[in-house]
C-alpha cells in the first residue's frame, strides 16, 4: 500500500508544482526563487510518482 500512497502524493505535488509553482510553494514553506527550477522539481516529483507506481505494478504482478 505504501508505494501507491507515495505515487499519488508525489504525482499530485508534481502536477501542482508544474502548473502554478509560485502560488503553492509558500504552502510548503519555500520561497519561490525561480519558476523554472520549481517546475523542474515538479517534473522530478512526477517521475518519482511514476517510479513508485511501476514498482507497485511489478512487485504485485500487475501487467
Amino acid at each position: 500500500m505504501q508505494p501507491l500512497i507515495h505515487a499519488v502524493l508525489s504525482s499530485v505535488l508534481g502536477v501542482i508544482l508544474l502548473l502554478a509553482p509560485g502560488r503553492f510553494l509558500p504552502w510548503l514553506s519555500q520561497a519561490p526563487i525561480d519558476p523554472i527550477i520549481s517546475r523542474i522539481l515538479g517534473a522530478a516529483r512526477l517521475a518519482m510518482g511514476w517510479g513508485s507506481l511501476q514498482y507497485r505494478r511489478r512487485s504485485h504482478g500487475w501487467s
